[in-house]
């Protein structure tokens, strides 16, 4: 018995170890995705401010030529010259003002990235795990029953096995709980509830109290 129970403790930190690293695997994944869609929208925004810059800093270029220009023209007393610097100055004075006004956007979307995002990762994770009413108790299964990692399943085993002996190991009967207590009884009085049938076995559920007894 106290090999048994050293198996068990084995097997199950085993199993554990296993579901948990599942997990870890799903959230390295979605945590890499997400860093790669912060870094791609930084990039973006990135590339498109420096050619901003660059567009600008050739505006700024040509109004500083223009300034010259027109300090040069201002000495020769052009009077067509005169007439139109006015407009060509607010013309300038526009065009500076619009280039140099920081588009709507441009910042990281930080919002996006970092609103409720525990609970997304946490609904998105959702979709991965399934869950099951019943879990079955191996500690009730017979040498010809074999439990699912999860607990969940069970199939014929025609290895003989090792089991112990424990008072709740039943011939062709394993246990299980449940935690879903919209499960019904086939009909009053009856003890089993709904389940499935085998070559040489079949599930369903008795209320605790009928266990009990």
């Amino acid at each position: 018995m106290a090999r048994c129970i050293t198996v068990q403790a084995q097997q199950t930190e085993n199993i554990i170890k296993e579901e948990f690293q599942k997990l870890y695997q799903f959230l390295r994944a979605e945590e890499a995705a997400r860093i790669d869609a912060v870094r791609k929208e930084a990039k973006l925004k990135s590339e498109a401010m420096d050619i901003r810059i660059v567009n600008l800093s050739a505006e700024i270029s040509w109004l500083t030529d223009s300034i010259t220009a027109i300090e040069s023209e201002l000495k020769s007393e052009d009077v067509s010259f005169m007439l139109n610097l006015k407009s060509t100055m607010e013309r300038s004075e526009i065009n500076l003002s619009v280039s140099a006004q920081t588009p709507s956007g441009a910042l990281l979307d930080e919002a996006q990235h970092l609103g409720n995002l525990q609970f997304a990762v946490w609904k998105k994770m959702k979709n991965l795990i399934k869950y099951s009413p019943l879990t079955l108790d191996p500690n009730t299964g017979y040498l010809n029953v074999i439990e699912s990692e999860g607990l969940t399943r069970i199939a014929n085993n025609y290895k003989t096995l090792p089991l112990p002996q424990n008072p709740e190991r039943l011939p062709g009967v394993v246990h299980s709980s449940h935690s879903n207590n919209k499960l019904r009884l086939n009909g009053a009085g009856d003890e089993r509830g709904d389940g499935e049938r085998g070559q040489d076995w079949r599930t369903g559920w008795r209320p605790r109290k009928i266990m009990d007894m």
